[in-house]
């Protein structure tokens, strides 16, 4: 990561803005492409991996995205849409399964059986394979307001975590002595929850713990949404903890020192800032 060593002007809006992802990642997949120098390694090791013919999957190969992918990409209606359907389009095969042979709906069901943290893995991996490992950031420092550009580099800045035990099932015994076991959240939770349409984090949180827990007291749920409303919300906080400290991910969390003041600096990237142009 390094600096350049003028200050800018035009910042755009805050990074990561939830109601600008569609718009920004859209407008930068249709601008100019940088020169990438060295072809990156469209390898990706997956912690979890893709179950087919019998067998655990976990190494991936994906590819530059071209122009028919920028057409399918820019017809998609949200960023979760957006997300979804380039990890698609970029992921050529993992293991034996070739998913380019698969119809377009089938891919995708079948990239949404990977753990929420995989398919994030997946998607910088396409970026890199597309645009390159290298990209410039503008940021205002948020102690002497100065604006600049800050060059990340993918590979090095963005921490890459592996998971932590990561197995088939977890299990919590809440306050009211219920034996709760649960797995962990993979890209059709994630989807289902974010297209619950109106929900708020909280409801969304609900449909998560509805579809992620499999059994209580060793038995299954009659009506998972119901249990998981009813569920105390220390219990509910304690197993959305877990979920999130098991899964693998990237964290586009970087630190950097300000170049006029050098006051070091935490800037957190969104998906969509990755596409900026």
């Amino acid at each position: 990561m390094s600096f350049q060593s003028e200050e800018i002007t035009g910042l755009p809006e805050e990074l990561g803005g939830k109601e600008t992802d569609l718009l920004r990642a859209k407008e930068a997949i249709a601008g100019p492409v940088p020169l990438i120098p060295d072809q990156p390694d469209n390898d990706v090791e997956l912690p979890n991996g893709y179950f087919f013919g019998g067998v655990m999957h976990t190494k991936a190969e994906v590819k530059e995205l071209n122009g028919a992918d920028e057409e399918a990409l820019a017809r998609t209606k949200d960023f979760a849409d957006f997300f979804d359907r380039m990890v698609a389009l970029g992921t050529i095969r993992i293991g034996d399964a070739v998913l380019t042979d698969m119809s377009m709906t089938d891919r995708q069901g079948a990239l949404q059986t990977l753990l929420v943290g995989e398919r994030e893995r997946l998607f910088l991996a396409i970026v890199q394979a597309t645009y390159g490992d290298t990209k410039t950031f503008t940021f205002t420092c948020g102690q002497c307001n100065s604006e600049q550009e800050v060059d990340v580099v993918f590979s090095e800045d963005f921490n890459v975590k592996p998971g932590d035990d990561i197995r088939p099932s977890y299990t919590y015994t809440a306050g009211n002595g219920d034996l709760i076991e649960y797995r962990l959240v993979n890209g059709a939770d994630q989807m289902a929850a974010l297209h619950e349409t109106g929900t708020n984090m909280a409801e969304q949180n609900t449909v998560v713990l509805s579809r992620c827990i499999l059994k209580v007291n060793d038995g299954l749920v009659p009506d998972p949404k119901g249990y998981a409303q009813q569920m105390k919300i220390k219990d509910r906080r304690a197993i959305l903890d877990s979920l999130v400290s098991h899964q693998p991910g990237v964290d586009l969390e970087v630190k950097l020192n300000c170049v006029r003041c050098q006051n070091e600096q935490t800037i957190r990237f969104g998906w969509s800032d990755l596409f900026q142009p």
